[in-house]
């Protein structure tokens, strides 16, 4: 069985140490997030799908208006834990997608740790709900503090949740592997919880 632990970090608790090293990540670059603050009614048919029709996001991203559920690395895990883990995976991720759907925002699921991770994109440039695997996260060459994900296989393709106004810099082309991506990787992937321990936003 996969078992989450509780972290505390930033004046939150966490539901695992996964959620809490994607909250220094984010923290790190200065995107803002809210963490597990509203729950989503999702309607009959969610219910009838489901049992149950209530969905509540692990995070929400204001300034790039995405929606972001965290999810340990599938590749690894045995047989027994995929077993066991994979039914409630498909359902929140089912939810996801119809709440960016019903919002008509960009939902994305993150799986695994900063900087190893794969990125799944559910919403409404996603319609039939088949994720896309291969966003990354990136930076405008131009902008200071402007992130967000891009197609890594078109970059002037799909881009997802910019916090800020691309007509304003004229940026098309974002980089990743910046300096200032790695260091948020590798700060998050470094962080210590353990022992009391809590790492500074």
């Amino acid at each position: 069985m996969i078992k989450a632990i509780d972290t505390v970090y930033n004046g939150y608790k966490f539901r695992s140490r996964l959620e809490a090293r994607w909250a220094v990540f984010f923290d790190s670059l200065g995107i803002k997030y809210e963490y597990e603050q509203e729950g989503f009614d999702l309607g009959e048919n969610a219910k009838l799908m489901f049992g149950n029709s209530i969905y509540l996001p692990d995070f929400f991203l204001p300034e790039m208006d995405v929606f972001v559920e965290v999810k340990p690395e599938i590749d690894t895990m045995s047989q027994k834990e995929w077993e066991e883990f994979s039914k409630p995976m498909l359902i929140s991720l089912a939810k996801l997608h119809g709440l960016g759907m019903q919002k008509n925002k960009d939902a994305i699921a993150l799986f695994g740790t900063p900087g190893q991770e794969n990125i799944h994109l559910y919403g409404p440039k996603n319609s039939d709900g088949n994720p896309f695997t291969y966003l990354k996260w990136a930076e405008c060459r131009h902008c200071e503090n402007a992130y967000w994900l891009f197609n890594s296989s078109d970059l002037a393709g799909i881009r997802i949740g910019s916090n800020h106004t691309h007509k304003k810099c004229g940026e098309r082309y974002p980089l990743a592997d910046t300096g200032k991506l790695k260091k948020a990787y590798q700060k998050s992937r470094q962080a210590r919880f353990e022992h009391g321990e809590t790492p500074k936003p």
